[in-house]
């Protein structure tokens, strides 16, 4: 989401003869009064209107923790028939850390995201979740993806280890060990090294 050009209206051939056709929405211009300058929409709807779909992204506008224009949300509606079914919505959460003493130094970290499905009834299909743990130096140190549907709930782990930090030798993120657990309703647990 930056600044520049905006379209309002695309237009494809859809090679037989005709045109797939989308427009573009967008919400809440954000300026950094400290000169930072433009720092992106808050919202951007596109709906497709050869397909009927309509998707509506939301990002940060939090320029202090330094997660302007980081998506937040995500949702994707089917438009047919005059009214929206939601069909899958997508939500995202961040964390910012200093990376060093310096504020300047500082690295954005997407800590858990969670995802639905839905039916177009509206009833939910599915969803995951994944979920992320890091060191003080951006290493990824815990990874947890769950999906559930129908069928249950599959879950996968990953454990990380790591090296004790010598940035004065330039050992930066060794990884020493990694262990993934699957987990399946009805199943047994299975352990990797």
């Amino acid at each position: 989401p930056s600044a520049g050009l905006l379209v309002s209206e695309l237009k494809q051939s859809d090679s037989m003869g005709g045109f797939n056709s989308s427009r573009y929405i967008y919400e809440n211009a954000l300026m950094h009064l400290m000169g930072m300058g433009f720092l992106g929409f808050e919202k951007w709807e596109i709906l497709d209107q050869t397909k009927q779909i309509k998707t509506i992204n939301t990002y940060s506008t939090d320029s202090e923790n330094l997660f302007s224009s980081l998506p937040v949300d995500t949702k994707i509606y089917s438009t047919k028939n005059g009214t929206d079914k939601l069909l899958s919505h997508v939500s995202s959460r961040w964390e910012s850390r200093s990376i060093s003493n310096l504020r300047m130094h500082r690295a954005n970290f997407l800590t858990s995201m969670t995802a639905e499905k839905y039916d177009q009834n509206g009833i939910l299909i599915s969803s995951s979740e994944n979920s992320q743990e890091f060191d003080n130096f951006g290493n990824l140190t815990t990874s947890r993806l769950s999906n559930k549907d129908a069928f249950g709930t599959e879950t996968v782990t990953t454990n990380n280890k790591y090296d004790q930090e010598q940035p004065e030798d330039w050992i930066l993120g060794r990884l020493t060990s990694t262990e993934v657990v699957f987990e399946k309703t009805g199943k047994n647990t299975i352990k990797k090294h």
